[in-house]
This record gives structure tokens, sequence and C-alpha cells, in this order.
């Protein structure tokens, strides 16, 4: 005879089964309608976009503006004159340096401000007390460079 604690196991068990199996149904739907995979970088007419390869790109300091006692605005200019950035909105770029006294590399992920068609990305950057990335970045002068790498993200479609 069955027990209430047995009854209740297979019970568990017999919708575990089938729940697993819907769930994974719904996602390999939802997973089918957007086949159209991780982001490319927008193209405009007559330019290229500098972050279609998968490595760090160097970029040059153009500018840089305080914005606040701790957050700056930094410019930099693309490595071709008929480049673009070609990000879709929130694309991150992963910068890469060693920091004053490390043995390490830094990376830290930064979202640009400026538009996808722009000849420049412009990141706004809040200095942190001991912050590595933040602390370099504010110390950059015009003519330094920074490697930096795009992260791609999934494209964004209205309904």
């Amino acid at each position: 005879m069955a027990t209430p604690r047995r009854l209740l196991a297979s019970v568990s068990l017999a919708t575990l089964g089938p729940a697993a199996a819907a769930s994974a149904g719904l996602v390999a739907f939802n997973m089918s309608k957007s086949s159209s995979g991780p982001a490319q970088p927008q193209k405009s007419l007559g330019q290229k976009p500098v972050f279609l390869a998968m490595g760090f790109v160097s970029l040059t300091l153009e500018e840089a503006r305080m914005v606040n006692y701790d957050t700056k605005e930094l410019k930099f200019k693309l490595p071709r004159d008929d480049a673009t950035s070609g990000l879709t909105p929130v694309s991150s770029l992963l910068t890469r340096h060693i920091a004053a006294g490390a043995w390490f590399l830094t990376f830290r992920l930064y979202t640009p401000i400026s538009t996808p068609d722009s000849p420049y990305i412009t990141l706004l950057v809040k200095q942190y007390p001991n912050g590595r990335a933040s602390t370099h970045l504010h110390n950059l002068v015009s003519r330094q460079t920074l490697n930096v790498k795009a992260i791609p993200k999934l494209p964004y479609k209205a309904n």
C-alpha cells in the first residue's frame, strides 16, 4: 500500500517531467523566433564600423572635459577618418590597461554615450576613490591611447 510520502514523491516526479519538457519547448520556440543572433554594428552610408573584428582597437583621446567634481567626459577619436563606431544602443566597450604600480591588466566595461554614426566615441566616467580603471581614465591626457573591444548585444526590435 502506498504511503502518503511515497504518493507525494511519485506525484512530484510525474509532474516534473512534463513541466521540464514544456519549459524546454518554450525556450526552443522563443530562440527560433529570434534567430538573427547578436547585433552586428550598424553601417552608415560610405562609413565603415570599427568594431567588426573581435580584437582590441586602440583609440586616441581627443578631448577630456570635466562635467562635475568627479565625472569626466572623454572623447576618443576612431582610428580611421571614414570610420564610425557602429555600436547599437546599450552596447558596451571593454577597456584594457595596466594601472600605475599594478602587475596585472585591468579590464572594465563602459557604455558609450555617443551616437553610432559619430566619428568619435564618448565615455562619461565617474572617478571612484582607489578605482584603478576610473583613475586611469581620469588621468589620460590628449593624444594618449586606450585599448577597447566592443561587446555585441542582441538586436532590439519593436513588437
